[in-house]
């Protein structure tokens, strides 16, 4: 009788809960070992894939891959609180997935996985809601969302701007990037047992980690091409995977703080991204890169010495390449520095027509659901038709509102970087690097955004965006 007392009055065990499984599923998709895993599983991906211009089938590895990564954030949005379960598979996704140009056909096979990821988004936004936070740039993604909703409204046929891709597009591009910047913004709002921003840049870095592995990939199955040839087959994933290294370039500097030895990865992400032939890669990732090394030097004062003499030596390599023109004779087999484009090619016409089509579309723009280009560029199935610019996008395709909307975006995003850092400096220097390191990220997508479509991909580029500045905010 005395047992059973003494077993009746002690403390209540702690009952059972979803949210204290969702708790626990948080920390292992969040652990170290989960994330190397999960970078083991798509280095064999994109060991296994093709490095050829050929369309991907239903069966190849980058699209059963994708089908597998596709799950596993699945799990990860019905099993964890944490929104940041799901980064590390979505980024990883992002950079195998690249070589899976003009494949419409093969990944529609798998839209019932599509149909179930968007059942877990709903779930785990509405079980797991959170307090609506609003930021300082929100109110620039309304103003985008305005121009975008508007562009093309009162120029282009309605069949156009209905049709499925337009309808895609501008709810992505405008309001559904308000709505997303929302409701990350309400997930990491709330405290948590570690610094949300720098886990952001770590799981970047991890993503820039994978495209260094995929250009290297590409590299060694071509080595023989390469011996018998001084230049390198075309690698269609170049500009894409020359952005996500963009994005993930500013990210070593960070962790450097702690350990030197991070410093190398800049080099060989620049090095990789001169390996895939990006034009944009070439000479915006040595911009970026130089302007990585002299923010770093502004908060890194152990080490400026360093990165000033750094910059020295690539200023002097960089005049001696461009003076013996030795990467443009290498990949595009020019003597020209002029080279870099041609006027036969359809960017260059592009942004020619961009000029002659505004007059005639000035308040609104043509919208980006616009046809007419199709004589200069014809994009593959599921696209839109790019200019393949920034500027001559905002500027033809949504007109004097949308120079105004992205004016203003543009100004909220730099007016709420000041305030982060003029906050931060007055008690952490560790939270100023931390914000130098997402503007940087910013700027690199930003920099390739003027020679490819770059940010008006909503998936990942924008979004990736949003998530930035939702970080700064």
């Amino acid at each position: 009788m005395a047992s059973r007392n003494a077993i009746s009055s002690s403390p209540e065990r702690k009952r059972f809960s979803y949210r204290t499984l969702s708790s626990a599923c948080s920390r292992i998709f969040l652990n170290q070992y989960f994330l190397l895993l999960l970078f083991i599983a798509a280095a064999v991906i994109v060991a296994l894939g093709k490095t050829t211009t050929e369309p991907v089938t239903p069966t190849s590895p980058e699209v059963v891959g994708t089908a597998i990564f596709v799950g596993i954030v699945c799990l990860a949005l019905v099993l964890c609180d944490d929104i940041f379960a799901t980064t590390a598979p979505f980024l990883l996704l992002c950079v195998f997935v690249t070589s899976c140009y003009d494949s419409f056909a093969a990944f529609i096979k798998y839209l019932p996985l599509g149909i179930v990821a968007v059942i877990c988004i709903v779930f785990h936004f509405v079980y797991f809601k959170k307090r609506f936070v609003i930021g300082n740039t929100f109110w620039g993604l309304i103003a985008v969302s305005v121009a975008i909703t508007l562009g093309g409204a009162f120029f282009i046929e309605p069949s156009q701007y209905f049709s499925p891709t337009s309808l895609y597009y501008t709810a992505a591009l405008g309001f559904g990037m308000a709505l997303f910047y929302l409701l990350f913004k309400s997930q990491i709002a709330e405290k948590r047992d570690y610094d949300a921003r720098e886990k952001f840049i770590s799981l970047l870095y991890l993503m820039g980690a994978l495209a260094v592995f995929a250009v290297m990939v590409f590299v060694i199955k071509n080595l023989d091409f390469i011996k018998g040839k001084n230049q390198l087959p075309a690698f269609q994933p170049s500009n894409n995977l020359s952005t996500m290294l963009m994005l993930a370039l500013p990210c070593p500097f960070y962790f450097a703080r702690k350990n030197p030895v991070h410093l190398i990865v800049p080099f060989l992400m620049y090095g990789s991204m001169i390996l895939t032939g990006s034009r944009g890669g070439i000479l915006l990732g040595a911009v970026h890169l130089v302007l990585c090394l002299i923010i770093s030097a502004c908060w890194d004062k152990p080490r400026r010495a360093l990165y000033v003499a750094t910059i020295i030596l690539l200023i002097a390599f960089a005049l001696i390449v461009v003076n013996n023109h030795f990467l443009f004779k290498f990949f595009f087999g020019s003597d020209e520095i002029s080279g870099v484009i041609s006027k036969n090619e359809s960017r260059y016409q592009l942004l020619i027509r961009a000029k002659e089509i505004f007059p005639d579309c000035m308040i609104f723009g043509h919208g980006l659901a616009y046809n007419g280009n199709t004589d200069l560029y014809s994009p593959v199935k599921g696209a839109m038709q790019w200019y393949h610019m920034m500027i001559p996008q905002i500027v033809a395709g949504l007109g004097f509102v949308g120079i105004a909307a992205y004016s203003l975006q543009f100004v909220l995003r730099i007016r709420s970087v000041c305030s982060a850092l003029s906050m931060e400096r007055k008690t952490d220097r560790k939270n100023t690097a931390l914000i130098y390191t997402l503007l940087l990220s910013y700027l690199g997508v930003l920099l390739m955004s003027q020679v490819n479509p770059g940010l008006f991909c909503p998936i990942p580029y924008s979004l990736m965006a949003v998530m930035i500045f939702a970080l700064i905010d």
